[in-house]
């Protein structure tokens, strides 16, 4: 049963209410994630709780501190704008013990958040308005962190959004040509070479920030998702899972 997974991880954050009951949320390939639902007299009250993937994540504590220090200062900066955070910016829940997540005995990490409620996720795009949401959603989400220093940020994935490292990757892949495709890319896309002019060292490339984990909040793929918040202006919901560095060309 799913309870059983979670039943020991559960009484470790402080949760309002009675357990009424949990899901998996199985569109994201990286955490384990669940839905949770309490009930606090007459109100019902959703959480999400994810187990950290520890293949993926080797230290989860890193990936915990940056989102802690980008969704602090993603509240104080809407604050301050006359914005309600609530519902902008991801709500991590503390254990019990205070701490931003939770070991337990076999050693794996959990987080809790509060799940976003009334809002409406999407895995792909449906319509070109979508389209526009995401661009924007993805703007404002910059301009938010524009003043927060990157230095400060952990890479958590080692050279995960290092673009130079990942081109230089992809040509020696070209080189190798193991499966003997290249001459046809070449014939239908053209030089593989072509509009790359340095490695970012002479200060052509800055560090950036940008948001790369999935399922935090509501269910759907990260990739592609942007919320259209019920009864609220479009893409209201401003989801913060993790901030990267990232190398971005100046133009």
């Amino acid at each position: 049963m799913l309870y059983n997974r979670i039943k020991s991880i559960l009484p470790q954050f402080p949760f309002i209410g009675k357990y009424v009951s949990a899901s998996e949320m199985t569109s994201g390939n990286i955490n384990n994630t669940y839905h949770l639902t309490y009930k606090s007299g007459e109100k019902i009250i959703h959480y999400t709780l994810q187990h950290i993937n520890p293949y993926v994540f080797k230290e989860p504590e890193k990936v915990m501190e940056n989102i802690k220090n980008v969704t602090e200062h993603l509240k104080a900066t809407l604050e301050k704008q006359g914005f309600d955070p609530a519902r902008r910016v991801l709500q991590m829940i503390k254990t019990k013990k205070g701490e931003i997540m939770h070991k337990d005995a076999d050693g794996y990490y959990w987080r809790a958040y509060y799940f976003i409620d009334n809002a409406t996720p999407y895995n792909s795009v449906k319509k070109p308005e979508h389209f526009y949401e995401v661009g924007r959603i993805f703007g404002e989400f910059q301009k938010l962190l524009c003043d927060y220093p990157v230095e400060n940020l952990h890479e958590t994935i080692p050279d995960f959004h290092n673009t130079t490292r990942r081109f230089y990757n992809f040509v020696a892949a070209v080189a190798e040509d193991k499966v003997g495709v290249v001459d046809f890319v070449v014939a239908v896309a053209g030089d593989v070479h072509s509009g790359v002019t340095g490695d970012g060292e002479d200060g052509s490339f800055v560090l950036f920030h940008v948001y790369g984990e999935k399922n935090q909040g509501v269910e759907g793929s990260a990739g592609s998702r942007f919320l259209r918040e019920t009864g609220s202006p479009p893409a209201a919901c401003l989801l913060i899972r993790r901030s990267c560095r990232y190398w971005q060309s100046r133009s």
